[in-house]
């Protein structure tokens, strides 16, 4: 990715962008400058145990017969 790209897209976060380096492309007759990008590893956010139980569903109270 070039470092014009990079700025149009304001560097979003879901992307980590390599170092810059020259790339030979085919019948380009210079090496262009340009950036390897990929997705970032991000760990998920980690919820303390009690929030987690608060987001369960809660079981219906009584026995029912069938």
């Amino acid at each position: 990715m070039s470092d014009a790209a990079r700025e149009a897209a304001e560097a979003p976060a879901h992307i980590d962008f390599g170092a810059r380096r020259l790339h030979w492309l085919k019948n380009v007759p210079k090496p262009v400058a340009a950036r390897s990008a990929a997705r970032a590893e991000r760990p998920a956010p980690c919820r303390p145990l009690q929030r987690l139980a608060r987001l369960t569903r809660k079981p219906a109270g009584g026995t029912s017969i069938s």
